[in-house]
């Protein structure tokens, strides 16, 4: 009988390993990987000015004005005067936040969502009009979700998928029929 006990308790830490070991290292919010994808797209349009002075306007919708100081800052040492005929401008078009595939590595892990964040957006210079289009995708957990969405910017915030009802109803049911179990296992043998 103690053999039994043994081995249940060697396969109830084991099904419990995938969910210790993953680890909880925290994950960028939504508006700093945007801020990192307003970066690379200003980088983009800086390796393409050849040297000059150039006039650069800065153009986004209402919900996205909090991009502006940032691009400002970004493109500080193109050499900017307001004299000059040669201008930039700079459009930011939309930003969104899409998660998707709500799914977990074990029995006791923690769901996880796959999370895709994309800027869209064209600068124009000279008589080109460049179009850039920037995506980040990563993995991170859904129950911090609400952590990484900022409430008072909605374009930082996506449409969560919903958790499926029968997987949700697993962990209890099973963690119950170990107390059962156990319990009936440690009165019997303690009887006999």
């Amino acid at each position: 009988m103690r053999r039994r006990t043994l081995i249940f308790l060697v396969i109830l830490v084991a099904f419990n390993i995938p969910a210790l070991s993953q680890g909880r290292e925290s994950a960028k919010s939504n508006l700093e990987i945007f801020y990192e994808i307003i970066d690379s797209s200003a980088r983009q349009l800086s390796t393409k000015l050849e040297g000059g002075e150039y006039t650069i306007k800065i153009n986004t919708p209402l919900p996205l004005n909090v991009f502006e100081g940032k691009l400002k800052s970004l493109l500080a040492p193109v050499n900017q005067t307001a004299e000059s005929n040669r201008e930039i401008n700079y459009t930011l078009e939309d930003v969104s936040v899409h998660y998707s595939d709500l799914s977990r590595d074990g029995l006791f892990a923690d769901y996880t969502v796959t999370r895709t964040l994309k800027a869209d957006g064209y600068y124009i210079y000279g008589r080109g009009v460049n179009n850039f289009s920037i995506t980040h995708t990563d993995t991170v957990l859904f129950d911090d979700l609400s952590k990484l969405e900022n409430t008072s910017l909605p374009f930082t915030q996506g449409e969560r998928p919903s958790e499926p009802f029968f997987s949700s109803l697993y962990r209890p049911v099973i963690i119950l029929g170990a107390l059962a179990v156990s319990t009936y296992l440690f009165f019997s043998v303690r009887s006999k």
